[in-house]
């Protein structure tokens, strides 16, 4: 099937071949002016010059009118190859013929012109129409023959018999010598169209290629730029280079959970806008925090925030950038304080939890939507020290494991021990920490 690549490829080659015809001529106007000028200066052929310089002024005619439909992009209109190719074969068979009445007998048969016959079908072809070159082929053997038949009764016997190619035999041998080569010229333009064509499915093949790859890239810079929003550029970029970072997997994690307290009722008093518009101001906080000390946003639960550190990359001590992260959010809550409270008109209290221990992660969902998660007792009681918070009037709450981990690590602040107690859905006591000063609740 001709795909629009292939069709304009082999509309170009057809004009080009109408462009090379249309220098020819130029070069047989050079060729031709020349000879009539030395006609004239040596007194042979006087008779021929008014008809050379005749063939030489349609010739040039031929070509600006050619010019003029070039620059409207009428060159490639179906006549003009008509038209070209019979006015470029009647000038060279009315040029021997002339040089016959007025010169060379014989030149109807023999003149050197004749073999301009096989170079005009040449150009033919290059036109690529398989009609055309038949055209072109028969058309010479007629206007070749009725040239020579014309002039043939009034030529001197003794020179047609001493010249075996001037004989009508002779002629016989030359049309089909003609026909010969030009329905082999037949061969070409099939050959070029298979060409033209392959051409054109590579550059089909190579634009569907380029579609798919700038494709792949939007995707991947789309996919560059959510993940952006969840982790650190550089974890963004691991992840790109090795997938199998998403795989299911056992990882040593810390959990986050961040929630902010009494946020239903700042909904039931406040429109829907200003709602949203305070819950992205208040995860630009929260965000940046946890994206700058390494973690994972994984969730976002209505006003609260779910994050991990240690996945989907591996991290040394997760327990210490998730304590620094908290220390990051709520210094950057206590800043923008004021500015929540004059422009939310909230009391913003927050509480966070943490827990460490190991965890699957990995991909889960279904076929429809999958997302990246940690699932296992680490993260449900990450999730269940936030909400304590509220119980021991503190906004930090964090685990054995973490205070393990960080003990030593984090000098600007003193751990405070809440004592040991029992935990709903767990079994025995833990014992709860926080951070002094900075944990304690406004």
């Amino acid at each position: 099937m001709e795909t629009q690549e292939f069709r304009t490829l082999f509309h170009a080659e057809a004009v080009k071949g109408e462009k090379a015809a249309y220098f020819l001529r130029w070069v047989i106007v050079l060729t031709v002016l020349p000879g009539a000028m030395l006609m004239l200066a040596t007194g042979r052929y006087l008779g021929a010059v008014p008809y050379s310089l005749g063939l030489v002024g349609v010739t040039v005619l031929y070509n600006v009118v050619l010019t003029v439909l070039y620059r409207k992009g009428l060159l490639d209109t179906p006549i003009v190859k008509y038209i070209s190719v019979t006015l470029d074969i009647s000038l060279i068979t009315f040029n021997h013929f002339i040089t016959s009445l007025y010169g060379s007998q014989l030149a109807v048969a023999t003149f050197a012109t004749i073999l301009l016959y096989p170079v005009l079908l040449l150009y033919a072809t290059l036109r690529h129409d398989r009609r055309l070159i038949v055209y072109a082929t028969l058309y010479t053997i007629v206007v070749f023959n009725v040239a020579y038949f014309v002039r043939y009764p009034y030529l001197d016997p003794e020179l047609v018999q001493r010249v075996a190619s001037a004989d009508p035999m002779g002629q016989l041998y030359k049309s089909l010598y003609i026909a010969v080569f030009g329905f082999s010229l037949l061969l070409v333009p099939k050959t070029i169209r298979s060409l033209i064509g392959r051409q054109a499915e590579l550059m089909t093949q190579q634009m569907e290629q380029t579609i798919q790859l700038k494709l792949h890239e939007q995707r991947e810079a789309q996919l560059v730029e959510s993940l952006y929003k969840f982790v650190s550029k550089e974890v963004a970029e691991k992840m790109l280079r090795d997938p199998s970072l998403l795989a299911g997997r056992t990882a040593h994690i810390a959990a986050l959970f961040v929630d902010i307290r009494g946020f239903t009722s700042y909904c039931a008093t406040n429109p829907p806008d200003k709602i949203l518009d305070f819950l992205n101001r208040f995860y630009e906080e929260v965000a940046d925090a946890i994206k700058r000390n390494g973690g994972l946003i994984n969730k976002y639960l209505g006003d609260a925030v779910f994050a991990i550190f240690g996945a989907p990359d591996d991290m040394q001590e997760p327990e210490v950038r998730a304590l620094q992260a908290c220390i990051d959010v709520l210094t950057g809550v206590d800043r923008a304080y004021d500015e929540f409270a004059d422009s939310f008109e909230i009391d913003l209290k927050i509480g966070i939890g943490i827990d460490s221990g190991d965890a699957l992660v990995g991909n889960v969902g279904s076929t429809d939507r999958i997302e990246y998660t940690a699932l296992g007792d680490v993260v449900n009681m990450a999730s269940r020290y936030e909400k304590l918070n509220k119980r021991f009037e503190t906004r930090l709450l964090f685990s054995d494991p973490v205070r393990s981990a960080i003990d030593g690590r984090i000098t600007d602040y003193e751990i405070r021990s809440l004592g040991r107690h029992a935990v709903r859905g767990t079994n025995g006591e833990r014992e709860f920490y926080t951070l002094e000063s900075i944990g304690a609740q406004r």
